[in-house]
């Protein structure tokens, strides 16, 4: 059998949410993982897959994983290979849950920070007048220095096993 990057991995995919807190900040966290074969095709299933709001009265949206899923025994034995990814500016954790969930399928775990601050529904309350910044290039070089930081725990919760799977250390990678 051939590897096709494009196409779905083998594995079904699981999801949780932590929080991390990092200088006074709580940092939200999605982890996407290879689930237990028990729960092969739960997550391609409209009725079992996992679904989030982006923000208070945000319609919810779908995403291929379940919610909670047991990880596959490679997930939870620091085998896998790791991916932290990093929203852009004004994005949220789960932004790119069509790459995330793909990654995961093929046997990675994901973890995704929110770098608080600096999400989407932090910039919508701006356009609503909430917490617009009064000195903007001294919050961009604030968020931009947080970034590196939010990203390096996030990995060494994951290496560390806090998220209740546990990547690998030596096919680390920050995207």
């Amino acid at each position: 059998m051939s590897y096709d990057p494009f196409s779905r991995g083998p594995h079904p995919v699981g999801v949780r949410t932590f929080a991390l807190e990092r200088e006074g900040r709580a940092i939200p966290v999605e982890v996407w993982y290879p689930a237990s074969d028990a729960h092969a095709g739960a997550d391609l299933d409209p009725s079992t897959q996992d679904s989030y709001s982006l923000m208070l009265g945000a319609p919810a949206t779908t995403q291929a994983a379940v919610r909670d899923a047991r990880p596959a025994v490679d997930a939870t034995a620091g085998v896998a290979p790791t991916v932290v990814f990093s929203h852009g500016y004004g994005g949220h954790r789960r932004q790119s849950t069509h790459l995330t969930t793909h990654l995961a399928s093929h046997g990675y775990v994901v973890a995704a920070p929110d770098h608080t601050g600096n999400t989407t529904p932090e910039i919508i309350g701006w356009t609503m007048g909430v917490g617009l910044p009064t000195d903007m290039t001294a919050y961009t070089a604030e968020t931009a220095a947080h970034r590196v930081g939010d990203a390096s725990q996030t990995l060494d919760g994951l290496l560390g096993g806090d998220f209740g799977v546990t990547g690998a250390a030596s096919s680390c990678g920050i995207s």
